[in-house]
Formats: structure tokens, C-alpha cells, sequence
């Protein structure tokens, strides 16, 4: 678990680059959502279900690098972060740059990841 909100989002973001399942669960709030960058929600209710997300079965997914986060809403118990990432090609090539919301949520002593929202392709 993480300590605090940016240490639960940089585990977040590892556990999808390295599509690594047991860090994701740990590391995430369920149900989760997900938003796109059209608007439209997908609630997972446990970890199982968030492998029918793309990027677990995204044959050029080479992983994912957060490259700049801003605080943009603080409420103690909830951040949400507008977070830069490069996208890396199974080659390890730089791919597109993305931005993205994310929530972290305080559980207890702990920051889970809770929801994100995907704002498309800068």
C-alpha cells in the first residue's frame, strides 16, 4: 500500500506499464472507474474485470511513464491529479503522450487509486 496519493498513483501507473495484476489490486480502490475520453464510464467491481481493459491485451503496450503531475484538487482525504504520460511500444520506443485525471483516496493509513479519467492524445 502507499503512503501517500503520489506514491499510490506511481504504483498504479507501474502495475499497468509492467501489467502486472497483484500490484494493480493492491494498489486500486474497488469498484474502480474509468473514463474515457469520450465520456463514457467503466466500473470494474473487482481487479478480475480489469483485465478487459485495452492495455492488458495491447499487442504494442511496452509500458507507461508518468512525466509531469499537478495537484489539481486536494481535499485530504481525495487528490486528483492531471497527470502527462509516455506511452512506450513493446520495442521501448517512445510512443504518444497522454493526459489523464486520477484520484487517490485515503483508506485508513493508506492512498488507494480510485477512479481516472482518460483526456486523450497531446
Amino acid at each position: 500500500m502507499a503512503e501517500t496519493p503520489m506514491a499510490a498513483i506511481n504504483s498504479h501507473m507501474k502495475a499497468i506499464s509492467e501489467k502486472n495484476l497483484q500490484d494493480l489490486r493492491l494498489g486500486s480502490e474497488y469498484p474502480f472507474v474509468h473514463i474515457d475520453e469520450f465520456g463514457t464510464k467503466y466500473w470494474y467491481e473487482t481487479s478480475d474485470e480489469m483485465l478487459d481493459f485495452p492495455t492488458w491485451n495491447d499487442p504494442d503496450f511496452g509500458g507507461a511513464e508518468i512525466t509531469h503531475s499537478i495537484v489539481i484538487s486536494s481535499t485530504g482525504d481525495l487528490n486528483v491529479y492531471l497527470i502527462t504520460v509516455q506511452l512506450r511500444t513493446v520495442q521501448q520506443e517512445p510512443g504518444e503522450r497522454v493526459q489523464a485525471i486520477w484520484a487517490a483516496a485515503r483508506q485508513e493509513d493508506d492512498w488507494l487509486v480510485s477512479w481516472r479519467q482518460f483526456l486523450g492524445v497531446i
